[in-house]
């Protein structure tokens, strides 16, 4: 055999050598792009409109959701949902937040033209209200909006030891709760029997910013404490609201 022949057939075996990893190469990175774009953002913003969503479209402004919980369930354990409500939002039953950041805003940015409307709705034979329910390592955010509370005095029957918008339940309780509002107003439409903050909760952190609390609600911050307190008698608050 020639030296010219042994060269060539190096060349050939060399070449065919870098062809195939030249195209592993490109089967390798398609397959790693495609499995990060299947992969669940850690962080979420989803689009929800009670009037017009769809919870089977995909929560883009376009095509947004018809509930804050389906918001929720598409939002991986660990990440952050953000949910832009689209008009006037109507709560009344529980939401379930496990190891998640919630974060809500109106979608104007001016708090009094989004209402989170609070309704109630029985469970287990006593009266309960629209809540969300933390477990595990859980925030709340609410922004731009009202948050409408329901005059408990216009049903009748016996009240949930729940009957709050936010508490903890379940055998994993978060033993840290953060809760935030910004730019945040509170309408109440009768006498509210029940509690911002509800059973369960250890420790909290609440803070109040550009938001004002009605006097009528002062002993209906926090379950437990009472109206007029100062929190910073409270090992278990902390806060920037003067009275709860």
């Amino acid at each position: 055999m020639s030296l010219e022949t042994e060269i060539a057939g190096l060349t050939s075996k060399a070449t065919a050598l870098i062809d195939y990893f030249t195209g592993a190469k490109s089967s390798i990175a398609a397959a790693v792009a495609a499995a990060v774009a299947a992969a669940p953002a850690i962080s979420r913003t989803f689009y929800v409109s009670q009037l017009n969503g769809d919870d089977n479209a995909l929560g883009t402004v376009d095509a947004p959701f018809k509930t804050i919980f389906r918001a929720i369930s598409a939002t991986p354990k660990g990440g952050t949902c953000e949910v832009l409500l689209r008009g006037n939002y109507t709560l009344k039953d529980s939401n379930i937040l496990n190891n998640r950041r919630l974060v809500i805003r109106g979608e104007s940015g001016v708090a009094s033209e989004t209402r989170l409307i609070i309704e109630e709705y029985t469970a287990g034979g006593v009266r309960a209200m629209g809540q969300f329910q933390g477990k595990g390592d859980v925030s709340f955010e609410f922004t731009d909006m009202t948050l409408s509370l329901p005059d408990s005095n216009a049903g009748s029957g016996a009240l949930s030891t729940y009957y709050a918008f936010i508490y903890a339940g379940g055998n994993s309780m978060p033993g840290f709760l953060p809760v935030k509002l910004y730019n945040f107003a509170f309408e109440l439409r009768g006498t509210f029997a029940g509690k911002f903050i509800g059973a369960g909760v250890q420790c909290l952190a609440l803070s109040a910013v550009n938001t004002t609390i009605p006097a009528a609600l002062e002993g209906s911050l926090v379950t437990g404490v009472a109206a007029g307190k100062d929190p910073s008698t409270l090992p278990n608050v902390i806060t920037n609201i003067a009275k709860l």
